[in-house]
């Protein structure tokens, strides 16, 4: 069971807000260069041995896929949602970062986008509450859908 449907409220509707597919495409798409590099150091150290270009081919290799391993870890350890009551952010791991802000308190919705973005049809969506309360969703489908929701929560509460 996610991290927000444990904290959810008795009578709490969720609506779950998804990371853009391309942001999981591009780090599959390292992973297999990472794997490939990999691979190939493999392939030049049956033919030569090891030697400087081995080693610096496996190194990059192994660098590339790790670190692409770690970020689609965190990727997948993301739960956006918005219910009627609060917006929530959780990520982490092993520790846990929960952001929320409760409706009411909600001030500002902001979208940014760029060009590229807007091509793929993803962007950030930032909540500001009162106070210092910020919450942001980071490369999310349709994010000027994601405003409209939110707005239409906190007409609704």
């Amino acid at each position: 069971m996610s991290f927000i449907q444990n904290t959810l409220s008795e009578n709490e509707k969720v609506d779950y807000i998804k990371i853009n597919k391309w942001t999981f495409l591009f780090y599959y798409f390292l992973e297999a260069i990472g794997l490939t590099l990999i691979t190939t150091s493999f392939i030049y150290f049956t033919v030569k041995g090891i030697d400087p270009i081995f080693i610096s081919i496996m190194t990059i290799g192994l660098i590339i896929f790790f670190y692409n391993f770690y970020q689609l870890l965190k990727l997948k350890n993301i739960e956006m949602a918005v219910t009627d009551n609060r917006v929530i952010f959780k990520s982490g791991i092993i520790s846990i970062k929960n952001e929320e802000i409760q409706n009411q308190a909600i001030e500002t919705v902001e979208v940014n986008q760029g060009i590229i973005e807007r091509i793929f049809g993803y962007g950030d969506v930032k909540i500001t509450g009162r106070g210092n309360a910020v919450v942001i969703f980071k490369g999310v489908d349709d994010p000027i859908n994601v405003k409209k929701r939110i707005h239409e929560k906190i007409e609704n509460s």
